[in-house]
Order: C-alpha cells, then structure tokens, then sequence
C-alpha cells in the first residue's frame, strides 16, 4: 500500500485507529486512501463542503464509519418504499439517475463512508472492488436524484471536486469547485 500524500489538503497528524476493530464492525477492508486519509488529516470538513466519517467513533458515542453507513442504508431503504409505493422503482431514471458512462450501480452494494453539508452521500461501489484495494467512489446528489461515479480514491475524489467541470457534472451545474481546505473537528 502507499501511502497518500495529503499535504495539498492539510498539514499531516498522525491519528491511530484501530482499523481491524472498524473491520469488524462495517464488515468491510477499508480502501488504502481511506485509511491514509483518516491516519494523516482525519475526521473533518474538507473544502467547506465535503466530510469523511472516522474508523470509530468519536467521541466514543459518537459519530463512526458503520453508525453512519448504518444510517443512510436505512434512509436508502425508506425511500426505495416510498417510490415504491409511488410505482417508480430507484434505478429508473425518474428515482435515481445513474452515470451513463459506467455500468450501472447495485444499490445494494454501496457503502455510504461520508457526505456534503448540503446533504450530499458519498459512497463506495463494494461490488466493483479495484486490484488497489480501493473501491470506485460515487457521489448520489442532494436530492438523491443522481448517482455519479467520481473517482477510484478518495485523492482522487477531493482533487477532482476542486475542477469546476467534475464537481458541476457529479452534482449540479450550481457548484462551485472546492478549495483545498481542511477544517478539522
């Protein structure tokens, strides 16, 4: 595994976490940039709009990696009833546009690791693991009107969310790009 190089986001800290307790307890090996990302910057809000959840909680009791998967799977799983009942499955077009360069997502599969302030998910694909050991990483929009595939890190992610024409095409054409900024919790 290598080991990211953060510092165009934050000064580097050093963060212990214990990663096979967060194993445990999401039932998933956390991707290399993840795992750097929670090590060198740590919980977070990057770019004024973007924030990762940490491994564990913390404080303990609070917020965690499985507390908020955990969350958004239930919420995913109320909206999917209620567009049920509404007679519009999520995967049509009308629920849940999907990126039409990239095979279709299993909803299923995802694995929500984090969001936007706006109320924006991010998630990664589990059922397309790369040979990095990283996952592809979707952004599902405000709205949970879109799915868009963004990056294949969380590097990779941030750098693109700070171009104007990758954060307008994942999100919306009012973004703006974000700034390479960290505020730390």
């Amino acid at each position: 595994m290598s080991i990211a190089d953060w510092s165009f986001l934050a000064p580097a800290r050093r963060l212990a976490w214990d990663f096979t307790q967060a194993r445990t307890l999401t039932g998933l090996a956390l991707p290399p940039s993840y795992r750097s990302f929670s090590e060198q910057v740590g919980p977070g809000s990057v770019g004024g709009l973007f924030y990762v959840c940490p491994p564990l909680p913390m404080p303990p009791g609070g917020a965690s990696l499985a507390g908020h998967h955990a969350h958004w799977r239930a919420n995913l799983a109320e909206m999917r009833a209620h567009w049920r009942e509404e007679g519009v499955e999520i995967g049509e077009d009308e629920a849940l546009e999907q990126d039409p360069a990239f095979p279709p997502v299993e909803l299923d599969r995802l694995f929500f690791f984090g969001g936007g302030h706006n109320g924006e998910l991010l998630c990664w694909d589990t059922a397309r693991p790369l040979p990095s050991g990283e996952f592809p990483i979707h952004v599902i929009g405000m709205r949970y009107a879109r799915i868009r595939r963004v990056a294949d890190d969380l590097q990779g992610f941030f750098q693109a969310m700070m171009r104007a024409d990758a954060i307008q095409r994942a999100l919306g054409p009012g973004y703006a790009p974000i700034g390479a900024t960290f505020e730390p919790w």
